[in-house]
């Protein structure tokens, strides 16, 4: 199902009624749909199972928190012989790579934590739709680098994790 936001689209001066042909073949819907809403100056995001169709501004201040699982990204050792993300590596990509100025260290909305509980090693991040459309790619390219899960020797041979800052 999806949803118009009429109050925005009349803003930009788009009727929300107004006939639109568009043309284009061998992509996904979600593209296609993307391609022809930006020509109108409209863009997307999901709200629970409801995709929204409204202004870029709109988009941009609803934000959506979701939960990362990067323990298949090791980096480092444990003294438990067990692996763990590099979390400010991955922090650092995130951030400067994807739209830098939407995150809270450059006075943006969206935010990144670390969340580690022994298994369980996290990002939880609170960004927009678009935003984690492109976080979910960058970390799917990044497991695509590595060839599979780590053998005991490759585990050995990673670095020990660094103390906590602080400690």
């Amino acid at each position: 199902p999806f949803r118009l936001d009429v109050k925005a689209i009349n803003e930009l001066g788009v009727a929300p009624d107004a006939p639109v042909t568009f043309k284009l073949s061998g992509v996904s819907a979600k593209t296609a749909l993307k391609h022809l809403l930006r020509d109108l100056g409209l863009t997307i995001y999901i709200d629970g199972e409801v995709l929204a169709i409204t202004s870029p501004d709109v988009a941009d201040c609803y934000l959506t928190t979701v939960l990362y699982n990067v323990s298949d990204l090791p980096a480092f050792r444990r003294p438990n012989g067990k692996t763990a993300p590099n979390y400010e590596r991955l922090v650092e990509v995130v951030v400067k790579t994807i739209k830098p100025t939407t995150w809270d260290a450059l006075g943006g909305p969206g935010s990144i934590l670390e969340y580690d509980a022994g298994d369980v090693q996290s990002l939880v991040i609170s960004q927009t739709w678009e935003v984690h459309e492109e976080i979910r790619d960058l970390l799917d390219g990044l497991r695509k680098l590595k060839p599979g899960p780590l053998s005991q020797e490759e585990i050995e041979s990673l670095p020990p994790e660094p103390s906590p800052k602080g400690k």
